[in-house]
């Protein structure tokens, strides 16, 4: 028997494909859609069988393509962003991508924002407990032992709830985010802490779609004024 791995939500990101007609994020999202749907009916018609059709391979590995290309693709509007990261939020949940904050999607998400203050200082002032709970992250890494093992298990564990506090306060600042994202990839590059990283970057993703529903909302006020 096989069954094909399901996309969950992407297929209910229809309506936020319609909305971004045009881009090569909104083209590889409606083709993933259109995928995901005929992988659904294949395996509603299939699922028992020991063999799939021929079709279920090519359209397996495309699949797996194009989450690729989303991934890399630029998003050159706040609406490509808030597009692109919930296809990869669920994708994430999915268990498809274990990475998919890559610097670039950070980039595109934290220029489509703009920042408020300046550095540390700034974040200190607008978001003092996110940033406190960035500082300990910081602090831990710091302190990370060489070789004992006793030791490294019990600082593995102050770690993770460390990172679990950042991901756990929401960002209201595009400064917040900027900060969410630094730290996110700076334990990427040296912690193994797969839990707490993926609570992060789910965190960070999340924080950035409310924030960009907000900058949008604001948008037709903007427009009317003189």
């Amino acid at each position: 028997m096989f069954r094909q791995q399901r996309f969950g939500d992407v297929n209910n990101t229809q309506s936020l494909v319609e909305s971004n007609s045009s881009g090569q994020i909104f083209d590889r999202c409606q083709e993933l859609s259109a995928i995901a749907g005929r992988l659904d009916e294949i395996d509603a018609q299939h699922g028992d069988s020991e063999t799939p059709p021929p079709e279920f391979d090519e359209l397996c590995l495309r699949r797996r393509q194009l989450v690729r290309e989303i991934v890399d693709a630029p998003a050159p509007t706040i609406r490509e962003s808030v597009l692109k990261t919930t296809v990869i939020s669920s994708l994430l949940s999915d268990g498809e991508l274990r990475l998919g904050l890559t610097r670039s999607c950070a980039a595109d998400c934290e220029r489509a924002l703009g920042y408020e203050g300046e550095g540390d200082q700034g974040l200190e002032a607008l978001e003092p407990l996110l940033w406190t709970a960035c500082q300990r992250v910081r602090e831990e890494l710091a302190a990370a032992p060489a070789d004992d093992e006793a030791v490294r298990e019990s600082w593995l564990a102050q770690l993770r709830e460390a990172i679990l506090a950042i991901a756990g306060h929401q960002a209201e600042t595009s400064l917040g985010l900027k900060a969410k994202g630094e730290i996110f990839h700076e334990l990427w590059r040296v912690a193994d802490e797969t839990e707490a990283l993926g609570a992060l970057q789910m965190s960070y993703l999340s924080d950035f779609r409310a924030l960009a529903s907000a900058r949008l909302s604001d948008e037709p006020l903007r427009q009317r004024r003189p």
